[in-house]
């Protein structure tokens, strides 16, 4: 899929559960008048609802196929597959059987660990990260040292680099465990911590390393 047309879509697909988790709370159906506080929860009106957005981005879009989940309470009261999980053979999307990449949201696993840790007082999002690692440390490059903070805001200052087997493998045995990648994979300090926002795959597997 088209990296746009995928980011397009996740983006409406957001917008369609934030408008289902504010009804949630409002109990309002769905009409025109309150279309941006409001949303189904019936699961039959979700899924017309449903049924008739996505499939409009799947067609609209070019889009194979997607699944919807909408959790109310801590339990699912809706979940659908639409489109195809295979065009060639015809194999539709099954809610609960297809299996997509989940990506950077793994990220929002990491901080969340890391705030209950915060929590409990075995992390301090203030300290220098090299307090924490054992094998290997980050380099004094710059006078301030980079905090969990920086890594959680991606502002650490590191540079992001995707080839040369730093973030994929091809094969299942190139996989190294994560000190090891962290520690030889280490990508340069470009530019002291806490002042530029730069995205970064490998501080946010520092701060999941830190969380083990």
């Amino acid at each position: 899929m088209n990296m746009r047309k995928a980011f397009r879509f996740g983006s409406v697909l957001v917008f369609i559960a934030f408008l289902v988790c504010i009804n949630a709370a409002s109990g309002l159906p769905l009409n025109a008048s309150n279309i941006s506080t409001g949303g189904p929860t019936d699961p039959k009106e979700l899924e017309a609802f449903m049924d008739g957005t996505v499939n409009a981005e799947l067609k609209a879009h070019h889009i194979p196929g997607a699944t919807v989940a909408v959790v109310k309470n801590g339990q699912i009261i809706f979940a659908k597959g639409y489109g195809y999980a295979d065009i060639s053979k015809r194999k539709a999307v099954v809610a609960n059987q297809t299996l997509f990449r989940i990506g950077s949201v793994s990220k929002l696993f990491i901080w969340t660990a890391v705030m209950q840790l915060a929590e409990q007082n075995k992390l301090d999002l203030d300290a220098d990260v090299n307090v924490y690692l054992k094998d290997f440390q980050i380099p004094a490059n710059y006078p301030g040292p980079i905090t969990l903070k920086d890594l959680m805001t991606h502002t650490s200052g590191f540079e992001d680099l995707a080839t040369g087997g730093r973030l994929f493998v091809r094969n299942e045995t190139d996989i190294v465990p994560m000190g090891e990648y962290l520690k030889d994979k280490m990508p340069a300090r470009v530019r002291p911590p806490g002042e530029v926002t730069a995205y970064s795959n490998y501080g946010s597997a520092l701060a999941a390393y830190i969380v083990e």
